[in-house]
């Protein structure tokens, strides 16, 4: 892929520079030799027209690059939001692993239990960890289709997409996260037929109001995941928990998260542990521990099969990943953005500066008849400004019309922020300023004498 879009940009680069190129070119070469003769010196070598070109594509310009550098500000805007916004829950130190334990069939839920204990305490053995328990990273979890919510009636509507995460009742102690309604689950009732489990505060209030929560129930159409195909296992709400508000679609308004005890007779163990280490310590440390038991669980089973690491994931890690898409577009569009106001800056001087030397006469001629250097100042300054002033006119117009299609990528900032556009629309006046004041500090110092002998 890459290749094609270099080609491609290459291709569109000199095809750019030929045609600007060419097009001056072929414009004089198309006036007959008479006409240039009768307009006198180079001074008056160019009509209105051209002038009349050469500021409407400044006037396009400007609103282009307003329209970029409105989106930066906002998306600047929204990443500082998301980084400012509690988490509730403490990432830094928190690593989550995947761990895979091959269990022959036969094993009961208390030997495959003992297993899982005795791996815990081989983890929480490494140095610099402090505390492990049998959970997973708040905001991952398993994602769910099949729960319904039981009406009063004794009905059921469905749920929708959930997360269901793995807890135990230490585990929200261990993450920093806050039950704000009744207890933790009862992971002994993990293999009943009715499951505790908890439910995240946005989802409890959208469905049965503040403080309404607690003892109604979820049904799972497909059963408990060691549980007979067909079967239903009902949920019975214990607890509601703070949202974990993740820079992601996860934690969209809403989302629903379901937090219960791991199921006895899985295979997949995720495991929370809270260290000091650095990261790529800690993965290390635990991809050791991990192989160290698999040892002892092979010699157990009597079999080749072990215990194995699938995955791991760091706190700190995972939530810059979080942040990655709107960092990655943030950086795209305000690099785009800086070099549209660049090339704004440019043409805009680049305009003015030639409008000065097109009207060395006139500003002799004004200077010999006693103009002050802040008239000429103003007189120069007012061309340019008048040429920002149009383009930012269409410039707000535009950015209100293509700010919208960010809107998916925006936090706690309106795609018609009123602070970024009056910020960035006075960004651009004080460049436009600054532009159209360096030719007009030149235009002071012409000489009257100078200028009247040059015509």
């Amino acid at each position: 892929i890459a290749m094609p879009v270099l080609l491609w940009s290459a291709l569109l680069s000199i095809g750019t520079g030929i045609l600007f190129g060419f097009a001056p070119g072929l414009l004089a070469g198309g006036r007959p030799a008479g006409d240039i003769l009768r307009r006198g010196t180079h001074t008056a070598s160019s009509g209105a027209w051209l002038r009349r070109m050469r500021s409407a594509l400044i006037v396009a310009e400007i609103p282009m690059s307003l329209v970029l550098l409105v989106g930066a500000g906002l998306l600047v805007r929204s990443f500082a939001a998301l980084q400012a916004r509690p988490l509730n829950f403490e990432p830094r130190g928190l690593v989550s692993t995947i761990v895979i334990m091959m269990f022959p069939r036969d094993w009961s839920i208390e030997a495959r239990a003992a297993r899982r204990a005795e791996m815990l305490v081989q983890l929480r053995a490494i140095p610099g960890v402090t505390e492990a328990t049998t959970g997973m990273m708040p905001g991952l979890g398993w994602l769910q289709f099949n729960l319904e919510v039981e009406t009063a009636d004794g009905e059921s509507m469905p749920l929708g997409e959930a997360t269901t995460t793995f807890v135990t009742p230490e585990y929200f102690r261990i993450t920093g996260m806050q039950i704000v309604e009744g207890r933790p689950p009862d992971a002994q009732a993990a293999s009943m037929e009715t499951r505790e489990v908890l439910v995240n505060r946005g989802l409890a209030n959208r469905l049965w109001g503040p403080g309404n929560a607690i003892g109604n129930h979820l049904r799972d159409r497909r059963g408990p995941l060691d549980g007979p195909p067909g079967s239903t296992q009902r949920h019975r709400i214990v607890g509601v928990v703070a949202d974990v508000q993740l820079p992601s679609r996860r934690s969209v308004a809403g989302a629903a998260n379901i937090y219960a005890p791991m199921p006895p007779r899985i295979g997949e163990v995720p495991v929370l542990l809270r260290t000091t280490l650095s990261p790529a310590e800690a993965i290390s440390s635990i991809r050791r521990a991990v192989a160290d038991y698999s040892v002892t669980l092979r010699a157990a089973n009597g079999s080749p099969g072990g215990a194995i690491v699938r995955s791991v994931t760091v706190g700190e890690t995972f939530i810059r990943e979080e942040l990655a898409p709107t960092r990655f577009a943030m950086a795209l569009l305000l690099a785009f953005a800086v070099i549209a106001l660049v090339l704004s800056a440019v043409g805009l001087y680049g305009v003015i500066a030639y409008s000065v030397t097109q009207r060395t006469r006139e500003i002799g001629v004004r200077i010999a008849l006693g103009a002050d250097h802040r008239s000429v100042e103003r007189l120069v300054v007012a061309a340019g400004l008048k040429l920002t002033t149009i383009g930012l006119a269409a410039g707000v117009l535009g950015a209100l019309a293509s700010t919208r299609l960010l809107a998916s990528l925006l936090y706690g900032v309106s795609p018609a922020d009123p602070v970024s556009f009056v910020a960035i629309a006075l960004l651009v006046v004080a460049i436009a300023f600054v532009a159209s004041y360096m030719p007009a500090r030149h235009a002071t110092r012409i000489d009257p004498m100078t200028a009247l002998r040059a015509e």
